[in-house]
C-alpha cells in the first residue's frame, strides 16, 4: 500500500452540518487557490431542485468550475455506490489538470465512501423488497410505536455494527442497510471492510465546519424563511408538474416533502414551514453525530469564514512542504 505522501492529491474536503457555511468556505478557498468544487450532497445532484437544496447559483458555478451538480433528474434513484463511481473519475480529471479538487457537501456517506475508497457490490434493485420494507416502516403497532423502530431492531440483529452508526430514526439508511444484508447475505459492514483492504486512492485533507448549536439552529430557521421568500413553494409545484414520478429520495428531501404534504391538503402552510425547520434542525444534529464518528476530519469550530479558509490554506501548505521534503530524501 502506498504511503499517504505518495498518493495523488491532495483532495480538499469541506463538510459539516447544513447551514454551517460549507459552500461559502469552499468557494472562497477555490477562488483563491485554483480549485474546482465537486458536489458531495445527495440532493444537489438532482436537477431542478435548487432553492430547497441551497444549490450554488448559476453565476457562482460560472465563476468557479463545479462538478456533479444537476447530475440526474429527480425521477432517478441515485445511491452512494453510484456517487462513488461518478466522483472518482472527476477527481482524477481535476488533478490531471493540476487543479485542486474541493469536495463540498454534508452527505456523510458520500464523504466516507470517497475517503475510504469503498466500492459497493452490484446488487440488483428489488422493488418488491423495497416496497415491503417501506410498508413496515410506515406501520404503527397498537401502542403507536413507528414501524421504523422494528426495522432498526432487525438491523441491530443482522448488522449491529452498521446499526451503531445509523440513527434509529434514519429511515433511508436503515432500509438500505437491511436491503444490502438481505440481497447479499452479508452485512454492510463486512462488505465495506473487504473494500477497505485496497486503501485510499487519494490523499485527503478533510475539514468539518461546526458552529454553536443555538447559532446553527437560528441560521437554519433564517435560511428556511429565505428559501420560502425566494420561491421554494413555486419550485415544488413546478417540480411535481415536470416530474410526476419523483424518486423516493427526491420526494423525501427536506423542504420538498413538507410542502408536498401542504399541496396535498394534509397540513397548512405555516405548519409545513415549521416542520421544515424542525426536520432541518434534526438533520443537522444527525450530521454532527455522524461526523463526530468519522476519523480523519479536522474540526473548524466557531470560526469566521476568513479563519476557516486560512486554516485550510495553512494545512495545505504544510502538506505541500512535507511532500517536497519527503521527495528530496
Amino acid at each position: 500500500m502506498k504511503s499517504s505522501m505518495e498518493l495523488p492529491g491532495p483532495v480538499i474536503i469541506i463538510t459539516g452540518p447544513t447551514a454551517s457555511g460549507k459552500s461559502a468556505c469552499a468557494m472562497e478557498f477555490a477562488s483563491t487557490y485554483d480549485g474546482e468544487i465537486i458536489c458531495a450532497d445527495s440532493m444537489q445532484i438532482y436537477k431542478d431542485m435548487d432553492i430547497g437544496t441551497a444549490k450554488p447559483s448559476v453565476q457562482e458555478m460560472e465563476n468557479i468550475p463545479h462538478h456533479l451538480f444537476d447530475l440526474v433528474t429527480p425521477e432517478t434513484v441515485f445511491s452512494v455506490a453510484d456517487y462513488s463511481e461518478f466522483v472518482k473519475p472527476v477527481i482524477r480529471d481535476v488533478l490531471s489538470r493540476n487543479k485542486i479538487p474541493v469536495l463540498c457537501g454534508g452527505t456523510g456517506q458520500y464523504i466516507l465512501s470517497v475517503m475510504n475508497n469503498i466500492s459497493y457490490p452490484e446488487l440488483p434493485f428489488d422493488s418488491e423488497l423495497r416496497r415491503k420494507l417501506e410498508e413496515k416502516a410506515d406501520l404503527n403497532d397498537v401502542s403507536g410505536i413507528p414501524g421504523i423502530v422494528g426495522l432498526y431492531k432487525d438491523l441491530q440483529v443482522r448488522d449491529p455494527e452498521a446499526a451503531s452508526r445509523i440513527h434509529s430514526n434514519d429511515r433511508k439508511r436503515i432500509i438500505r442497510a437491511l436491503e444490502v444484508n438481505i440481497l447479499s447475505g452479508k452485512s454492510k459492514s463486512e462488505l465495506e471492510r473487504s473494500s477497505l483492504l485496497k486503501g485510499p486512492e487519494f490523499k485527503f485533507l478533510a475539514f468539518c465546519l461546526s458552529r454553536d448549536r443555538r447559532e446553527l439552529y437560528s441560521s437554519i430557521n433564517t435560511r428556511v424563511d429565505s428559501m420560502m421568500s425566494e420561491g421554494l413553494l413555486d419550485e415544488v409545484i413546478s417540480l411535481r408538474k415536470k416530474y410526476p414520478d419523483l424518486s423516493r429520495s427526491a420526494a423525501q428531501a427536506i423542504g420538498y416533502k413538507e410542502l408536498i404534504s401542504y399541496l396535498n391538503g394534509e397540513t397548512d402552510l405555516e405548519s409545513a414551514v415549521e416542520h421544515i425547520k424542525q426536520a432541518t434542525r434534526n438533520y443537522a444534529k444527525r450530521q454532527l453525530t455522524w461526523f463526530r464518528k468519522t476519523a480523519g476530519l479536522e474540526w473548524l469550530e466557531d470560526l469566521t469564514l476568513h479563519e476557516s479558509v486560512s486554516t485550510i490554506r495553512k494545512t495545505l501548505n504544510t502538506h505541500i512542504e512535507q511532500r517536497e521534503t519527503h521527495r528530496q530524501q
